[in-house]
This record gives structure tokens, C-alpha cells and sequence, in this order.
């Protein structure tokens, strides 16, 4: 084979590897967000064993919850990533514990060299965050967003779905100036507790009109369990009923 034909090949390779890796300010497509990948660690609300879709952050279609997420990919083999998730960066996901509009989320490479998913998750002195098994699925979190082919790498993904920034070896840092920026762009969308702070008035719907409609959306979430991007808990005791649409008749009739 001649030179330019081991050229040409070589060529056609990197480009086949690198195709499916998105620019920055691209949107996911639907069918990557729609892949689902073993939870390996628990977390987000994920238990052990979980499938995880990235599609399940997107607020477009998960009934109005949208998020800003970090993703790090690491393996379980390179030092440097160990490092790092034992560094302030693999614990910065507890200082956005009550903003459930955050997430950190590790995907993780080629488990029990040496590491399981279990002794990565427990090795930072606080715990880590949720982490999937980033493989038997393809294409891996790290086809789609691993940075110049290394680990470990950090991808940052936006309310819209839209990848926001790449960075090889992000320190503390860096993440929390990118997740601010993320956070100011998505506005009260990301901030469900400003966001739905009418509720409290009886206003469901976020019209700034106490009113029939109101009620009758609450009606349909307790017999049909409509989807709602506010909860209509207005005594709050967790529990939505006929008590929260008394509520709402008594801040109309006021």
C-alpha cells in the first residue's frame, strides 16, 4: 500500500472517531440524549443500577425542570483523573446541593482498573457524584464530548441543551465561573424556587390571575396526575388536595 493511500485512511479514521464529537454552541440531538446509561454510584436522585438519559435534564421535555450540567469523564486507569476527583473539583457538586437545577455527573471508563465505580464514588471525603458506566453503549459520553481524544475531560452543557464549553482539566474554579454564566443565561427557569413562588397565591399557571383556572388545573393534576412545572401544594404538607383548592377558592374570594 502506498503512502498516500495509508494517508488517505489514516484521514478517513480520525475523521470517522471524531464525528459524533459536537462543537461548542451546538445542540444535542434527541436520539443522543435519549441514550441511557447504567448508574453506577448513586446520585441526582439515581440510584444504583438506574438508567440514566441526559434527555431526563432537558426541560424542554421533562415537564419544565431544566438544568445546567458538568459532566467529567474519567478512567479508572489515568492517574491524573484520580487526582482531580479527589481535588475540590470532585467535591464542588455539594456546594450546589439545594439548587436541583445543578448537575454533576461523571462518566466512567473501563471500572476495576483499579477501581470500581463504588471506590471512585467513595474516594473524595465528602462522596462523589452520580456516576454512569460509560460503556456498553454506544456511542459513550466520551465519543460524544470527550475533549482532543484525553481523559479526563469536562464538557459543559446549557438549559437548552447546547453545549456551552469544553475544558481537559477544569479546576474549581473554572467550573463555577461557567455554571454562574450558565445559571444567569437560563434565569428563573433554573431557579424553580423564585420561578414558582405564585403558587403561594393560588397562582398556578404563572398568569399573575388567581382564578378558575387555577383551580381547574389542579383538579387535573390530583385525579390525572397532569403534568405541571409547579407543584399546586399550597399548605404545604406534601401532599396535594382537596385542601390546596380550598386555598385557592379563599385567595379568590378575598
Amino acid at each position: 500500500m502506498t503512502i498516500n493511500k495509508l494517508i488517505t485512511l489514516n484521514f478517513l479514521f480520525l475523521s470517522f472517531a471524531f464525528a459524533e464529537i459536537y462543537d461548542i454552541g451546538e445542540t444535542i440531538s434527541y436520539d443522543h440524549q435519549n441514550l441511557s446509561y447504567d448508574t453506577c454510584y448513586s446520585g441526582n436522585g439515581y440510584d444504583l443500577g438506574d438508567d440514566w438519559k441526559l434527555a431526563d435534564w432537558n426541560g424542554e421535555i421533562n415537564g419544565g425542570n431544566y438544568n445546567v450540567i458538568v459532566i467529567i469523564m474519567s478512567a479508572s486507569w489515568w492517574g491524573s483523573c484520580f487526582t482531580a476527583h479527589n481535588g475540590p473539583t470532585g467535591e464542588l457538586h455539594h456546594q450546589y446541593s439545594e439548587n436541583n437545577s445543578v448537575k454533576f455527573l461523571e462518566a466512567f471508563a473501563d471500572p476495576g482498573q483499579p477501581y470500581s465505580c463504588i471506590q471512585w464514588g467513595d474516594a473524595p471525603p465528602q462522596g462523589g457524584s452520580q456516576i454512569i458506566l460509560d460503556e456498553n453503549t454506544t456511542p459513550s459520553i466520551f465519543t460524544l464530548f470527550g475533549t482532543d481524544n484525553s481523559y479526563p475531560s469536562t464538557v459543559f452543557i446549557n438549559h437548552e441543551m447546547k453545549v456551552y464549553d469544553y475544558i481537559n482539566l477544569p479546576g474549581s474554579w473554572s467550573v463555577n465561573n461557567r455554571l454562574n454564566e450558565m445559571l444567569d443565561d437560563c434565569g428563573a427557569l433554573c431557579s424553580p424556587e423564585d420561578s414558582c413562588s405564585d403558587v403561594l397565591m393560588g397562582d398556578i399557571n404563572g398568569d399573575q390571575i388567581t382564578n378558575i383556572n387555577d383551580i381547574i388545573l389542579t383538579v387535573n393534576f390530583i385525579l390525572y396526575n397532569s403534568e405541571l412545572t409547579c407543584i399546586p401544594d399550597l399548605n404545604g404538607d406534601e401532599i396535594v388536595n382537596i385542601n390546596d383548592i380550598i386555598s385557592i377558592i379563599n385567595l379568590i374570594l378575598d
